[in-house]
């Protein structure tokens, strides 16, 4: 009736922030070698230190403990128990909701595609297919596109890892123009070093429906069980 208010719903949604992170990084050089040498050093010194700040920022969004967004903590645990690996990942394939299959893609560490390389399918066909895909790894499993990335590895890299889904949830905040690279001259001249600083703000997390889980993760053991995910 019109006096009757509509009732609330019993379905709860988490309430998600991206909440940029300080990443940065300090080296420092000895002025006596930068006069002694022909080479490029401080551009040298810059590009290793971009290096190692996009290995941090990718654990950050891949592997942290601290970021409850990360895609090893907010993936799926997807554990079909000790069955083939073959049929492991089919499960795992068809548990992804039907309307995120379209853009779904494999994603997994050196470790789990050498677990997958010596598979055969049910005519005796190799799992892992070559297939022309631009700006991929150039195969697909089970008819879907294949990434391969150490920073799927985490601390385990000997552990068989891969994820299964749509990563177009997994989002990356990246501030713009937040980026800087410094040459710091005045503050170490003390001691005839100069510093070079790097310093940047941003957050990747994993956000889907509690009704339509977007990546499941599995890991797999040599004999074909399955270690806790």
């Amino acid at each position: 009736t019109l006096d009757n208010p509509i009732p609330q719903t019993d379905i709860n949604f988490d309430e998600v922030f991206l909440n940029p992170s300080e990443i940065d990084a300090l080296v420092l050089i000895t002025k006596k070698l930068l006069a002694m040498t022909d080479m490029p050093v401080e551009q040298t010194v810059i590009e290793e230190l971009k290096k190692s700040y996009v290995e941090e920022e990718a654990n950050f969004f891949f592997n942290s403990t601290d970021n409850p967004g990360s895609l090893i903590q907010k993936a799926v645990a997807f554990n079909p128990g000790n069955i083939e690996v073959y049929d492991k990942l089919v499960r795992l394939k068809n548990s992804v909701p039907t309307s995120k299959l379209k853009n779904s893609r494999w994603m997994m560490n050196r470790a789990a595609l050498t677990a997958i390389e010596t598979l055969k399918d049910k005519d005796g066909k190799p799992l892992l297919r070559e297939a022309y895909i631009e700006g991929a790894f150039g195969y697909r499993i089970l008819g879907y596109p294949v990434d391969v990335t150490d920073y799927v590895d985490g601390s385990t890299p000997d552990v068989p890892r891969l994820y299964f889904g749509d990563f177009s949830s997994f989002h990356i905040q990246d501030v713009i123009n937040s980026l800087e690279v410094s040459k710091l001259l005045e503050k170490y001249s003390d001691t005839n070093h100069v510093g070079f600083k790097i310093w940047h703000l941003n957050d990747g997390q994993l956000i889907y429906s509690p009704f339509e889980p977007t990546v499941f993760k599995l890991e797999l053991t040599t004999d074909g069980g399955t270690t806790s995910a």
